[in-house]
């Protein structure tokens, strides 16, 4: 949900959201201490106020809320989105179709077409320098880009007939500050990482291939070690070369042998030996189905292994999210782990990620 720094802070103190109101608060917040700021954790309808040296230090757990573009020039972005999965979650943000949206003051009811959508997207990337109106709308018909769900309908728009779609529109002094926020994810959750390693974790990373087709699996596999490297920083990484996203984890591999691929640390009975001798553990993933489909079992194996202090769930590739789950919230509610409870299927990566 989309909330602004302004409406954040009339839910911080009680009040009811006006301009005149939102400003008094920004008054009265800097009287406190110039060094506060309002921000949120896991959820912007629940805001903070936490010291802006300790936001900074780490702003993956302490998130800040959107605010205006105050200069709303006519301006070439300095930084431009690059992988789909940024212009994806761009698109979704800035062309909305949820109904609960029509309440929120960043957005604006306009009926759009396509071309209304084209036009916007050109600014914030190069993706689509050389490509027609055409084929930006196959893109999105492929993507499945949420405005695209939109009821059509046909009317006659500036002397011609158009396709028209009603849709809640980020209004324009966000976009800039928006895509910096869809830009500075990468860096912002490897600045978390580091602060891991800092913390004294180990950052373990795991990755599956099921069985079937067995055609490249080496190398897929040696790709998504390669990633997990890159992105998520791990100290060591263990496969399954062959197995079920819902069999279970203490079961895997017991048969087989030893794993002789590029960057891998052992298989996952080696993983499990390697939880016995450590003491704090942040195992990583490349979504949900990377790692297991049976929340039940998952519940288990986190029970079971006491260093086990962290999941992550990297969908940078497909969401440009991240998702993490601290092992005190699992063992005390089982089903913030219902997410893992996925039909596992082949998810579209972005190249460039």
């Amino acid at each position: 949900m989309t909330i602004t720094r302004k409406k954040a802070l009339c839910v911080f103190y009680g009040k009811p959201f006006s301009e005149e109101i939102a400003k008094g608060l920004e008054e009265r917040l800097d009287s406190y201490n110039d060094d506060l700021e309002i921000c949120f954790e896991t959820s912007p309808e629940r805001p903070i106020l936490v010291t802006k040296s300790r936001i900074y230090f780490d702003p993956f757990t302490y998130k800040l809320y959107l605010d205006e573009d105050q200069t709303l020039e006519e301006s070439e972005p300095t930084e431009k989105l690059y992988s789909d999965s940024q212009i994806i979650q761009f698109l979704n943000i800035a062309f909305a179709t949820d109904q609960f949206l029509e309440a929120n003051d960043c957005y604006e009811k306009k009926t759009i077409s396509s071309k209304d959508v084209y036009t916007t997207i050109l600014k914030y990337t190069n993706k689509f320098d050389d490509k027609s109106l055409l084929s930006f709308t196959s893109w999105c018909k492929t993507n499945k880009i949420q405005f695209m769900n939109a009821t059509l309908s046909r009317k006659r728009r500036y002397g011609v007939n158009s396709r028209l779609r009603e849709v809640f529109v980020l209004k324009i002094q966000y976009l800039d500050n928006t895509v910096k926020d869809i830009l500075n994810r990468l860096p912002t959750y490897q600045q978390h990482i580091r602060m891991l390693k800092d913390d004294g974790y180990c950052i373990v990373g795991y990755a599956r291939k099921s069985p079937g087709n067995e055609s490249h699996r080496e190398k897929n596999l040696e790709s998504m070690v390669k990633h997990l490297k890159m992105r998520s920083l791990v100290n060591k990484c263990f496969v399954s070369s062959c197995c079920k996203a819902s069999s279970p984890l203490g079961s895997r591999d017991v048969k087989t042998g030893n794993v002789d691929l590029k960057g891998v640390d052992g298989n996952t009975q080696d993983l499990i030996r390697f939880l016995s001798s450590e003491t704090k553990v942040c195992l990583v993933c490349i979504d949900f189905a990377g790692l297991s489909t049976d929340p039940n079992d998952l519940y288990s194996f986190v029970s079971n292994h006491q260093s086990l202090l962290r999941l992550v769930v990297d969908q940078l590739p497909y969401l440009n999210e991240t998702k993490i789950f601290e092992r005190d919230q699992i063992l005390s509610d089982a089903s913030i782990l219902s997410s893992f409870d996925c039909r596992e299927k082949a998810l579209r990566r972005s190249k460039e990620m």
